[in-house]
């Protein structure tokens, strides 16, 4: 953040998405930080309760307050911080395996 360098707590994190190709962390207190990792190192350092659910974003399913299904394939998610995002179809199966759906 700046020019700063911080040690974030995966804990606080609420999610990890991609904005003009620079993948962001936002935690529970709505601070953004910038990473240097890639989602796909991301995914397989951060533990399991972090979903995959687009090419672009990962959630803490511990900060999901509900989840709905959609028309179109897709999963809106209601996280706890009042955010709504949405997964991608190519996602769901994971997202319904995660959650026993």
């Amino acid at each position: 953040k700046g020019n700063k360098k911080y040690q974030i707590d995966y804990v606080s994190l609420l999610k990890i998405n991609v904005i003009d190709k620079k993948i962001y962390a936002t935690t529970d207190d709505n601070q953004n930080f910038i990473l240097s990792e890639t989602l796909k190192e991301l995914s397989n350092k951060l533990p399991n309760e972090f979903l995959r659910i687009s090419n672009s974003e990962i959630v803490n399913a511990n900060k999901i307050a509900s989840l709905e299904l959609t028309f179109g394939g897709k999963i809106k998610i209601f996280l706890k911080s009042n955010q709504v995002t949405y997964s991608s179809r190519g996602y769901l199966k994971e997202i319904k395996g995660y959650f026993g759906l």
